[in-house]
């Protein structure tokens, strides 16, 4: 099961394959799962709680602090926000970059709207569009995709936990 996981998601191979065999390498460590943890808080907090569920093998323990999940209560309601920032600098996602690449300082929503198109450039990421970045939603009428918000919520550890894979993970740990 932990093989078929490690296949699904290749992005954590930097830490899994190269950073942890370093440090064992490098360093005085006990080279075993069980003398590994991994801890986050808010985004960190995400990062160690799905290694967790995918990577059990590298990790005998994790602590998610405040971790990102829930997306529905989390990043769900900054959609609309990011949008009316979106608005206010030219009514598209380019537009939203250049001017924020332009300027050294941010707003408090222009930042959040950052972190959203963040958010959709990693859980569903669009090669057709600029930078990438596909938000779940309509950039006029706010109206959610229902299969593009299906792949952010792949990604919600809330949502992730009903996978046996990710259950069996959880509980070597």
């Amino acid at each position: 099961i932990i093989k078929e996981l490690k296949r699904a998601y290749p992005q954590a191979a930097f830490l899994c394959e190269e950073l942890v065999p370093r440090l064992d390498a490098q360093l005085r460590t006990i080279p075993h799962r069980n003398s590994r943890a991994l801890l986050g808080k808010s985004s960190g907090g995400y990062g160690a709680l799905v290694h967790g569920m995918r990577h059990a093998d590298v990790w005998g323990a994790v602590a998610c602090h405040s971790g990102d999940l829930g997306f529905d209560l989390v990043y769900r309601p900054e959609l609309h926000r990011t949008l009316d920032v979106i608005a206010r600098t030219g009514g598209t996602i380019e537009s939203f970059l250049a001017r924020t690449a332009a300027n050294n300082k941010f707003s408090g929503a222009e930042f959040m709207a950052l972190s959203t198109l963040a958010m959709a450039a990693s859980y569903d990421p669009d090669p057709a569009a600029p930078r990438g970045i596909r938000l779940p939603v309509d950039l006029h009428t706010c109206t959610l995709d229902p299969a593009a918000w299906q792949r952010w919520l792949a990604h919600d550890p809330l949502h992730m936990i009903d996978d046996a894979a990710c259950q069996h993970a959880l509980r070597s740990l």
